[in-house]
């Protein structure tokens, strides 16, 4: 049965469209008892490095910052702590996911999208700052994902993300993988009765880039690395990149 649930979800992780609709599907199914799964999965430590990634960014007095993937708010609550006379953009696929976030973040300078991360709705360099938590490995195509972040961002914008992440050296790359496929199985049939709910999180980890290549890619598309830190033994990464003024020449 673990064999058959995985299967069906590698195959639909490896094909863009399929891959969107697995993600609208799962996070729709999972919305009411996300609050509660996800500091299990972490370990309680999802707000802390949510905090830990929202205290990274830079100090700007008002500033449009948009949160990609943002789930049931956690992010936004902490953007509007930090910058209190900004102006948040909550960005999701899922209507479920977008109804918790309104009912958590009750703030007039708030709006919410219902929207692909690939197809972002907003106008060119109209953001000082995109955050993303746990949100590009679910991108149904990264490359894209990476490519609209840039676009709405001004130069010398900060995107800011937390993802979970795997060494390049074998074998502790598909340990990290394993881990996670392991842990989300049981959180899926504790939560759920459905295993096949959290086992996307490794089977997405096997086809997204190590860390050392994350970064790289970042590069490639036009962002210039700032900080990064490793989290929970290297299970998780906050990565700062500030979108490129000038093409390096």
């Amino acid at each position: 049965m673990f064999q058959k649930l995985t299967l069906v979800v590698k195959e639909s992780l490896s094909n863009p469209d399929r891959k969107k609709q697995l993600n609208r599907d799962l996070f729709s199914l999972i919305a009411r008892s996300y609050d509660s799964a996800t500091p299990i999965m972490s370990l309680w430590r999802d707000q802390v490095w949510k905090r830990i990634m929202v205290g990274m960014l830079p100090a700007v007095d008002f500033p449009v910052c948009v949160d990609i993937a943002c789930g049931t708010g956690d992010i936004i609550r902490l953007l509007i702590e930090k910058y209190p006379h900004g102006r948040i953009a909550g960005i999701d696929l899922t209507e479920a996911m977008i109804l918790r976030a309104r009912e958590r973040c009750c703030n007039g300078t708030v709006t919410f999208f219902m929207q692909d991360m690939c197809r972002l709705g907003l106008k060119d360099n109209c953001a000082d700052m995109v955050t993303a938590g746990y949100a590009i490995r679910n991108a149904p195509d990264l490359e894209k994902s990476l490519d609209e972040i840039h676009r709405v961002l001004k130069p010398g914008g900060t995107a800011a993300f937390l993802e979970f992440s795997k060494p390049r050296q074998w074998p502790f790359g598909a340990i990290n993988c394993w881990i996670m496929m392991l842990w989300g199985w049981m959180i899926g049939l504790l939560f759920h009765w459905k295993p096949a709910v959290h086992v996307y999180i490794g089977e997405s980890m096997k086809t997204f880039p190590d860390r050392t290549r994350l970064k790289q890619i970042l590069k490639q598309h036009g962002f210039d690395l700032t900080q990064s830190k490793l989290l929970f033994l290297g299970l998780a990464e906050i990565v700062l990149a500030t979108k490129r003024t000038k093409q390096p020449s």
